[in-house]
């Protein structure tokens, strides 16, 4: 199935979450964020509007962040992240559209590895000196049409069931995954701001510039062709 994907770089650490603890600085366990420069406790598509970012599209200028992941105690600083934006196999290509702006989003599953030919895993690999170790998010795509957040901020998007939304929530954006990349040393003791490595999730709020979204749909994702993966391997979904 068609895709793009662009390469947002790490923009910062800070205990905050603005979708579940916005207007509230300092409230949240440590996050590491990515794409837009300067997200707080207080950033809405409004302050999105007005952000620079530092992803490799000048089209995208959406949050993305995850909790920051330690290594014997000392937090690790993520070497390169990117999101990309897929059809789900299954998928009526002529129906499919992209995220609304200001969609805020939480991932719905989470997956490590070391490699794309690794069978990825909930529990952090043991990964060879020369390999990053992979954490892999994957987002809802089926969306309620209506509401850009909800009361338990995830009520208003659901994963789709083989490439079909439910009549609750119609609309059938594409389906967004997101990869950090981590070194690790050796041997070294893992744990998550949220927990062990089992709690890994990511969280997102949407913002494109409308004409360049519209674009890699329709050559991208509804041509079926792989745009703008500049990895320098493969992602793994």
């Amino acid at each position: 199935m068609g895709s793009f994907g662009v390469r947002c770089d790490y923009t910062h650490t800070a205990p905050d979450d603005p979708i579940l603890y916005p207007g509230a600085p300092e409230a949240s366990h440590s996050h590491d964020f990515f794409g837009a420069v300067g997200v707080d406790a207080f950033t809405t598509l409004e302050t999105l509007e007005a952000s620079d970012s530092v992803c490799d599209s000048s089209g995208d200028i959406s949050a993305y962040w995850t909790p920051t992941l330690y290594a014997d105690g000392k937090a690790i600083v993520p070497v390169e992240s990117a999101a990309y934006y897929r059809a789900t196999p299954g998928s009526d290509l002529e129906t499919i559209t992209v995220p609304p702006n200001g969609l805020k989003m939480i991932s719905v599953g989470a997956e490590w590895t070391c490699a794309r030919v690794d069978d990825p895993t909930p529990q952090v690999p043991e990964c060879p000196g020369s390999s990053l170790t992979r954490l892999m998010l994957v987002f809802p795509d089926c969306w309620d049409g209506k509401n850009l957040d909800s009361s338990d901020h995830r009520s208003h998007l659901t994963p789709s069931d083989n490439g079909d939304c439910p009549k609750t929530h119609p609309v059938h954006i594409t389906r967004m995954f997101f990869e950090v990349r981590y070194a690790i040393p050796p041997g070294a003791k893992l744990r998550l701001a949220s927990g062990d490595t089992t709690s890994a999730h990511g969280d997102a709020i949407i913002h494109w510039k409308p004409d360049v979204i519209a674009d890699e749909l329709r050559f991208c994702v509804q041509r079926s062709i792989n745009c703008d993966l500049t990895w320098n391997t493969t992602l793994g979904y």
